[in-house]
């Protein structure tokens, strides 16, 4: 019995370390996307980022929106909504805000470039 609860006291602590880093990168994400992102962009997934720092993921189905889980900057998630954040980003949330910003930062070049060649 004693094995078992050194094995569970191991387990405990190393989930706890897991998730306190989890939770520093999630906050990391958030204040990143709140300081870069532009304040008309629309984030994928139908997920809506507060000037706050709140992130609120919603699904939308039959009329009605639910919030199907809230992160707030710094503050203390809770175990289920990290796995559902977790989820999101492995269903290609990331992803795909870095297309939108390759694909802006092309259009972005190429009026760049049509500008300098017009003033010539």
């Amino acid at each position: 019995m004693t094995e078992k609860v050194a094995r569970l006291h191991r387990a405990g602590s190393k989930h706890s370390r897991q998730t306190d880093k989890l939770r520093k990168a999630v906050n990391n994400l958030l204040e990143w996307m709140r300081v870069n992102l532009p304040a008309d962009y629309i984030l994928p997934f139908n997920c809506r980022l507060y000037p706050s720092g709140e992130f609120v993921y919603q699904v939308c189905g039959q009329g009605t929106v639910r919030e199907d889980f809230k992160l707030i900057k710094d503050g203390h998630h809770s175990i289920s909504d990290l796995n559902l954040f977790s989820i999101l980003i492995a269903d290609g949330f990331i992803d795909k805000i870095i297309d939108d910003m390759e694909r802006e930062s092309s259009a972005f070049s190429a009026t760049t470039l049509k500008l300098k060649n017009s003033v010539k």
